[in-house]
């Protein structure tokens, strides 16, 4: 059966709760009711009708689509810490081969750290047999190989900051190698040297960790991603890691599972939020999630003790997911760019989320439009559409997020949860995402909260000039 809520934002409220706590620890407890909004004031301005689904949580923008998995942040024998500290000697064509067989991945890419010196030590060698090997990979299913790196920052400037991974959108559109930060010391430098190669318009980069500080080995080099204007890029760097076996860097108000040394001016969160200051496209940032595995196992999400590495957390990392109309390189590329897609801490729960405002209606990584000012007298009714299934296992909680805050936090008990929720909105710039919980009890990992998570990319409401 579908559990159908439906709140409406308008008129009279009874007020049920008021919401104590943030997105909760590591148990049922910190779980805690909806607080119903209190009565509007003023006129609506910009009317909505429907959530663009049916009465069964069928979405007219998700129908026919289905969800590709992948894993785009992964390391081989490649990577010399991969070697060195995880014993790791599988090469990218037994990872890909995993990925495909083991992990039964839609997609993958190999992100082996791209520096020349510790801890990479990457050479053109190196990138010659990745790319050959990769290439020579085949399937009787759709899927799909992206070639990639990881630009590593390895020193102690703290101005453009941040891990990136590099991933290209196939192998005719390729830079002669994969460059990391002692070559580049800037990932502006080495977007301009991307944009100076084959790869130009075929590539794009995604930080991981971002609100990570001190590294383990040398807590004098920051992790951390330096979200300033000059280093983000609408087009280029359309999408943050959220979550991988580094941990979570969501958000402040959120401490399951976060990274080591949590620097909140650095999270996902602080960088969605700045575009509310400043409007700048680069900060509409779609989200997605990645193991960062070390062992040359791309999606390989199982929670047991050998497959973590304690200097980092007992975690596993996560794993993307594209909404498409069909697995092909093309429409997973058209997915990531395009913001329709999603992360979970490793579990493949099934997320839909769209947003209505009038009548324009857009799925997660949309942008909504609209003329009319809005403000504490006038305000428009965003209409948000949420669909969730487990896999296999109850969805406990879903939240949704509204320009950094909970608006929305409430505790659930079935496989499949449809829910459709109307916001009045007063001011002309917002965004929207959410956050979804589901049961884990195959988590063999007692350090681990006993929750999945999938996080969908926000969608955006703004004031057209």
């Amino acid at each position: 059966m579908v559990k159908k809520e439906i709140f409406i934002v308008a008129g009279i409220f009874i007020l049920i709760s008021v919401i104590i706590s943030g997105c909760g620890g590591s148990s049922s407890s910190n779980i805690v009711p909806v607080a119903t909004p209190t009565p509007s004031s003023g006129s609506v301005v910009i009317s909505t009708d429907g959530y663009g689904c049916n009465s069964e949580g069928i979405s007219q923008v998700y129908a026919g689509m289905v969800t590709a998995w992948g894993d785009i942040h992964s390391h081989t024998t490649y990577s010399n810490d991969a070697l060195e500290k995880a014993g790791c000697t599988l090469t990218p064509e037994d990872a890909c081969t995993f990925a495909r067989d083991v992990s039964l991945l839609d997609f993958a890419a190999i992100t082996d750290h791209a520096e020349n010196g510790a801890p990479g030590q990457y050479t053109q060698e190196k990138w010659n047999n990745m790319i050959a090997q990769e290439k020579s990979i085949t399937s009787s299913r759709p899927f799909v190989i992206f070639p990639g790196f990881e630009y590593t920052k390895n020193t102690v400037r703290t101005d453009g900051t941040g891990h990136k991974n590099i991933i290209c959108y196939d192998f005719d559109h390729l830079p002669q190698r994969g460059y990391g930060s002692d070559v580049y010391s800037l990932p502006t430098d080495l977007w301009n040297y991307l944009n100076s190669t084959s790869a130009s318009g075929y590539y794009i980069s995604i930080p991981h960790h971002p609100a990570k500080g001190a590294d383990y080995d040398n807590p004098v080099i920051p992790m951390n991603t330096d979200w300033s204007e000059a280093y983000i890029s609408a087009d280029l760097q359309p999408l943050v890691e959220i979550y991988s076996r580094h941990g979570s860097s969501e958000s402040a108000l959120c401490n399951d599972e976060r990274v080591n040394d949590f620097k909140e001016n650095c999270s996902v969160e602080a960088a969605l939020s700045s575009w509310l200051s400043t409007h700048n496209p680069g900060y509409k940032l779609g989200i997605i999630g990645g193991t960062d595995t070390h062992y040359g196992k791309p999606g390989d999400v199982q929670e047991i003790s050998s497959n973590v590495d304690a200097r980092l957390g007992y975690f596993t990392g996560g794993l993307a997911s594209v909404w498409v109309n069909s697995v092909d390189r093309q429409s997973i590329w058209n997915g990531l760019k395009g913001k329709n897609c999603y992360a979970t801490s490793g579990a493949r729960i099934k997320l839909e989320f769209t947003g209505k405002l009038g009548t324009d209606l857009v799925p997660m990584g949309g942008t909504i439009t609209h003329k009319t000012s809005l403000s504490n007298s006038h305000y428009g009714q965003v209409n948000l559409h949420i669909f969730a299934q487990g896999e296999g296992k109850k969805i406990t909680r879903v939240q949704i997020f509204k320009n950094g805050t909970i608006l929305y936090d409430k505790s659930e008990n079935n496989v499949t949860v449809h829910i459709d929720y109307q916001d009045n909105l007063k001011e002309d710039y917002a965004y929207y995402r959410v956050k979804v919980w589901q049961e884990n009890n195959s988590n063999s990992l007692s350090n681990n909260i006993p929750y999945e998570r999938a996080w969908s990319s926000p969608l955006w409401v703004e004031k057209s000039e």
